[in-house]
């Protein structure tokens, strides 16, 4: 994978971040809730299906520092108390898609070999 240059945002792109990562960690939890369905027949997925699942949620699980960091700058921009409180919200959005995104791998992982 090639790495790109990270670029950083100000507090005009927070409300972008808030929304993003609510839309990441629901389709995440989506997924996993469609995993656990075929716990017990996997042979319903395909090949396709489980790399792109692996692929998507490696790279989320990869790009979460970039999230992180970009609040630790904003944290150091504002004393807004409402601003402070998206903020803590994309980084609990953050440790969430974080966890979900473990148990999807996992999950993946698990029926790679049984499709």
């Amino acid at each position: 994978m090639v790495k790109r240059q990270v670029v950083w945002h100000g507090l005009d792109m927070l409300s972008v971040y808030l929304e993003l990562t609510r839309g990441q960690l629901a389709a995440s939890k989506e997924q996993l809730q469609h995993l656990e369905l075929c716990k017990n027949k996997p042979h319903v997925l395909d090949d396709h299906i489980i790399a792109r699942i692996i692929k998507l949620h490696s790279e989320q699980i990869e790009a979460s520092w970039v999230f992180k960091e970009q609040c630790n700058k904003w944290r150091e921009q504002t004393s807004d108390s409402q601003q402070l409180a998206d903020i803590a919200e994309i980084e609990n959005n953050i440790v969430a898609l974080d966890k979900t995104n473990g148990l999807v791998l996992d999950l993946a992982k698990r029926f790679k070999n049984h499709t």
